[in-house]
């Protein structure tokens, strides 16, 4: 097909292209062709997963559905909009936090790959092989908590209120799109003031909100109403400061997505807040709280010789993560000559 649309185009144009303008020619057209929609996008290479996967790897589809999970974190909070820079926002895990449950990005990341994203609130992306610009195809189904559906329209809002009103990492990211447009009520494509290799994957990640819920001049004032969403949970209970209970959506519109097969398994996730480390370890200890990771290799080896551990109320597990890590430890800087050896 393709050598005959080189032959086809070739003969009319052959006396019109100066040497050096065929290579020029057919590059502009390699540009054009290789841009597709799919559904999924990775920083290098391909995503892992192909179209049609019914759940990510390391998710249990049969994952039993109910209960209540309570989290424990360390500090407070002023506010519940986690998209400005003013005030203290509770954003204490992957599995508690607004963005991802109350509100959702574009695109999800899966956990098992460097740098891959799957469709979510998009369906598909489509950018171009040098990647000057990107586009994204809405899935049909997404709706608001309130029943609204997500549009092209809500995520060109979005886009204009964080580069303008946003964190200055969404500000500096976003302003490296020099247009946008919207060719239908569920596509919307970025152009980018120059080709930019990881740009497609950060306007990927970016939370979408609903333009009729926000006050575009007031959206920079802490407040402890989150954004309206279109994920799995709403705020349902709320301690300004100490505590908040987020409650499952049965109406979340993404509950039969492959990428969500086995996630979101709480009806109730509860967070509480601790002002001091100590009485954060101490409210574990007792059973105030369901789940804590520990960070302090001391504590971990000498700290949890309590009753709970002993009689199997708490169960120690140590996580194998095959992917890069943060460490914490001592590090000895063997250039300077009293480090050099190691007696």
């Amino acid at each position: 097909m393709i050598r005959w649309l080189f032959n086809w185009l070739w003969r009319p144009l052959a006396g019109l292209i100066p040497p050096g303008g065929l290579t020029i020619a057919l590059l502009v057209y390699a540009s054009v062709a290789t841009a597709q929609p799919s559904h999924g996008i990775a920083r290098h290479g391909m995503p892992a997963l192909p179209a049609g996967f019914p759940h990510l790897p390391y998710a249990n589809p049969d994952a039993p559905k109910g209960g209540r999970l309570v989290v424990g974190s360390l500090g407070t909070f002023d506010s519940m909009n986690p998209y400005i820079s003013r005030g203290a926002v509770p954003e204490v895990s992957p599995g508690s936090g607004i963005n991802t449950l109350i509100v959702q990005p574009l695109m999800m990341r899966s956990l098992d790959e460097p740098f891959t994203l799957y469709g979510l609130v998009a369906e598909s992306i489509e950018t171009a092989a040098d990647r000057s610009w990107v586009e994204f195809k809405l899935n049909p189904l997404a709706r608001f908590s309130d029943g609204k559906p997500v549009t092209a329209e809500d995520v060109k809002f979005t886009f204009e209120l964080l580069r303008d009103r946003g964190r200055p990492v969404q500000r500096s990211s976003y302003r490296r799109v020099k247009e946008v447009s919207l060719p239908d009520a569920r596509t919307i494509r970025f152009t980018f003031a120059e080709p930019d290799g990881e740009l497609p994957l950060i306007l990927a990640l970016m939370p979408t909100l609903a333009r009729h819920d926000i006050n575009p001049e007031t959206f920079e004032q802490p407040t402890f109403r989150p954004p309206l969403g279109s994920g799995p949970y709403k705020l349902a209970e709320l301690d300004p400061g100490k505590s908040f209970t987020l409650r499952r959506n049965p109406d979340f519109w993404g509950r039969d997505l492959a990428i969500l097969k086995g996630h979101h398994n709480f009806d109730e996730i509860r967070v509480d807040f601790y002002r001091d480390s100590n009485a954060l370890f101490e409210a574990f200890k007792v059973g105030l709280f369901d789940v804590r990771f520990e960070t302090d290799p001391a504590k971990w080896l000498e700290g949890y010789d309590f009753p709970a551990v002993r009689d199997g109320r708490i169960i120690r597990e140590t996580l194998k993560f095959e992917a890069p890590r943060g460490m914490t430890g001592i590090v000895f800087n063997t250039r300077r000559p009293q480090l050099a050896d190691q007696r």
